[in-house]
């Protein structure tokens, strides 16, 4: 949405809400496994794509909060950090 429409607003994301309606409890371990193993190897072609002129492009929170495409992406290689240390306890 960052790329493809001008100071989009992103509506919010109820993680919980979403766990209990795609029903990730009952998803197949095996199956959620390989695609975590799927997703990461596209990421690098996904962020070669952005273009040194778009990394600026504005976004909006549903909450009003600016963000940008850098700080999008900063966001996206910081959170699965921060979970796994969350997880490592």
């Amino acid at each position: 949405m960052v790329l493809a429409t001008d100071d989009p607003t992103f509506a919010n994301w109820a993680q919980d809400a979403t766990a209990v309606q795609e029903r990730f409890a009952e998803q197949d371990p095996v199956t959620v496994a390989g695609e975590l193993d799927v997703a990461p190897a596209r990421l690098p072609g996904q962020l070669a794509a952005v273009q040194p002129g778009d990394r600026d492009r504005p976004a909006l929170r549903s909450n009003g909060s600016r963000f940008t495409m850098t700080t999008l992406i900063r966001y996206l290689v910081h959170d699965p950090v921060h979970h796994a240390h969350d997880v490592a306890g």
